[in-house]
């Protein structure tokens, strides 16, 4: 029989879905890979668009499999929710997961209208986990937690806070201050910070519900600020060369899931794609996670500073800012 699924179609369509992932992860981050399969293909490099799209084919054949299992399932007496539902809570609905990655995927190629279309399918809630076991093998735990625990035998290095140093790339002027935020009038503000850089003491502004400032600085705590508890870190914990340092809060055991997809990330993809709503799908993720409303009026810039702020912010320890930096280019290395 088939161990952990009900029928051939379901395990087709999860063969295919994960196969889709490391796909995906190869072409958003490596500027060129090959593979070792056989066929006409085998060596050739193959460019990050090219990789994509071999994830996407994948995605797509996974839902076609996946559609045809739930038709199947509910036709034998079973229910929609459990044709949905993968194993070991992995998530509980495997079709919004296959449109969220294949959003990721599309998104990733450059297809803005495909990526908001599969966007648009995933439902608030939704989150498929990367499981984690404590006390097996080391590749089963929480690496995250391993380097960022608890205690001092697990407390490699703390959380950083913002850069506000940088090297000239072209040697002008190394180790000078990143350049200073010029407004309209050629008045220099404070000096700035390398942006999207630190996840020490994030704030959101009451008034505003600012978490960017017009600089692209983050927010931090202050007189009329509110702690983001989206990044909840804290100061105190004795790290393993002795030293005292800021430590993650948000995973507590090596045994605790990293989110793999969410639809928080879909509706980042809505608001990059439709600026002049962009606010309103920010404040969907804000309300769910009970935080301060975006009331200030974004323009130009300051629209993907917003949404990259909130990024960074809602994927905290997940490993999903990279991609954003390099799908828009972003110099800073957080």
């Amino acid at each position: 029989g088939l161990i952990n699924f009900d029928s051939r179609e379901q395990m087709l369509g999860v063969s295919a879905l994960y196969s889709s992932i490391a796909y995906t992860l190869f072409g958003e981050h490596l500027c060129e890979i090959t593979f070792s399969s056989a066929g006409a293909v085998a060596g050739k490099l193959k460019t990050p668009t090219e990789t994509l799209a071999v994830g996407e084919g994948w995605l797509t054949t996974a839902l076609g499999h996946i559609q045809t299992h739930i038709s199947d399932f509910v036709a034998a007496g079973g229910t929609d929710a459990e044709a949905r539902a993968l194993p070991y809570s992995i998530t509980t609905d495997v079709v919004d997961m296959i449109y969220a990655l294949r959003a990721r995927t599309r998104w990733a190629m450059g297809d803005a209208t495909g990526a908001v279309s599969d966007a648009t399918q995933v439902a608030q809630g939704f989150v498929a986990w990367v499981t984690r076991n404590a006390g097996l093998e080391d590749e089963r735990e929480n690496h995250v937690w391993l380097m960022h625990g608890e205690t001092a035998a697990n407390l490699y290095a703390d959380v950083a806070g913002p850069v506000d140093w940088w090297t000239d790339p072209l040697g002008t002027a190394p180790g000078a201050p990143w350049p200073l935020f010029v407004d309209s009038l050629g008045i220099a503000g404070p000096q700035a910070l390398i942006p999207f850089t630190g996840y020490r003491e994030l704030a959101i502004e009451d008034a505003t519900g600012r978490a960017v400032d017009v600089a692209g600085n983050a927010i931090t705590i202050g007189a009329g600020s509110t702690l983001d508890s989206r990044v909840d870190v804290q100061f105190g914990a004795e790290l393993t060369d002795g030293n005292t340092g800021w430590v993650q809060q948000k995973y507590a055991t090596a045994g605790e899931a990293i989110a793999l997809v969410k639809w928080q990330e879909m509706a980042f993809i809505r608001a990059m794609a439709d600026p002049a709503n962009a606010a309103a799908r920010i404040n969907e993720v804000r309300t769910a996670a009970g935080l301060t409303n975006v009331t200030y009026a974004p323009a130009g810039d300051e629209i993907t500073n917003m949404i990259l702020e909130e990024v960074r912010r809602e994927h905290f320890l997940e490993s999903r800012l990279w991609p954003w930096k390099i799908r828009h280019q972003l110099t800073a290395d957080p």
